[in-house]
């Protein structure tokens, strides 16, 4: 290697790689779809039928909703099942959901909860 060799480290064609990189990088920080700026619902069902749906971004600090004494409680940050008559409280122990695709049931009374909205991943591992 000649001296002209060795003082070229980065030449025009990696200055094109790394500017393409880059835009590269911004459009996917931009295009990205965030589970929380999708607009995320609670759908509460009886035996299959809708019985009420409540929008996670209304529902404030805390909105409770009772079906077949099923006791949910809806506030922003998810949606969770505080108390219910049936006897193994598997529902109740299941703690809160928050994103699309979750849901949690109660068989013993037919009541489902359930997260509605625009998933943001392919796949999530648990």
């Amino acid at each position: 290697m000649n001296e002209k060799d060795k003082s070229k480290f980065i030449t025009a064609k990696d200055l094109i790689v790394i500017a393409g990189l880059v835009v590269f990088a911004v459009f996917c920080i931009l295009t990205s779809d965030n589970v929380r700026s999708s607009k995320l619902s609670v759908e509460i069902l009886l035996k299959g039928e809708v019985e009420e749906t409540i929008d996670l971004s209304e529902a404030g600090d805390g909105r409770t909703v009772v079906v077949n004494n099923v006791v949910v409680e809806v506030s922003r940050s998810g949606a969770k099942i505080i108390s219910s008559t049936c006897s193994d409280k598997l529902c109740v122990n299941s703690g809160e959901i928050n994103k699309a695709g979750e849901l949690i049931y109660c068989a013993p009374q037919g009541v489902l909860v359930r997260i509605v909205g625009k998933y943001s991943v392919d796949a999530v591992a648990f």
